[in-house]
Formats: C-alpha cells, structure tokens, sequence
C-alpha cells in the first residue's frame, strides 16, 4: 500500500542475469501495470541489456554502470529528478551540558574535648 498522490517508484539493481527472462518480464509488467515507475540498474559487464530494458518503465530508465563502487557516485546522476528529489535537513545542532562538581571538606570531628 502506498500514499496517493505520491509517485510510485521501483528500483532493481542486478549485476547478473535471471534464471528466467520471460518470468522476470511478467513479473515487472505487473509491477507497471499496477502504476509503479521502473527503473532498472546493472553492474558489470555480466548484466543482460534486454532485460534491464524489460525491467525498465522506459528505455531512458534503464543504466549500467561498471562496478559497484560507481553506483552510489552516479545514482543520483543516472536517476531522472522525479526519481531523486532531495530534501534539505536543517543543520544538525550540537547542545553542551556543562557540570559543576563542588568537593567539601571537613575536619574530622574530636572523640575527646580538649583541657581548658
């Protein structure tokens, strides 16, 4: 269940190949019937270009990059920006309790009275 009026987004993010093409195609062509955006992500060289494409919303959905170590650079680049909104947290603040310890000594109390 997702909010209305949100956009519905779906990422897959793969570095290899289904065991079953048309299964996998099935699969998404659910997912986008049912509304939700698709976009689809393959790393290195051993990713099958026809099924990121089936997995894809649209062709211009559809990236490779070449290790994974790119990804995170280049996610938010690759990502149209209805994809990738960003929101701005404010500045994180930093509070600072300061503790005062004050030590009080006493002379140790006489078991005896002194002569007068």
């Amino acid at each position: 269940y997702a909010r209305p009026g949100i956009p519905h987004i779906g990422i897959v993010i793969t570095d290899g190949v289904s065991e079953d093409m048309n299964d996998t195609k099935r699969e998404a062509d659910k997912i986008k019937a049912d509304g939700i955006t698709m976009f689809a992500i393959g790393v290195g060289m051993s990713v099958n270009d026809q099924e990121l494409l089936n997995i894809a919303s649209a062709p211009e959905y559809s990236f490779k990059v070449d290790k994974y170590d790119e990804l995170m650079d280049k996610l938010k680049d690759l990502l149209p920006e209805p994809a990738c909104q960003v929101t701005t947290l404010p500045p994180l603040t930093t509070s600072t309790t300061t503790t005062t310890t004050t030590t009080t000594t006493t002379a140790p109390v006489p078991t005896t009275l002194p002569q007068m």
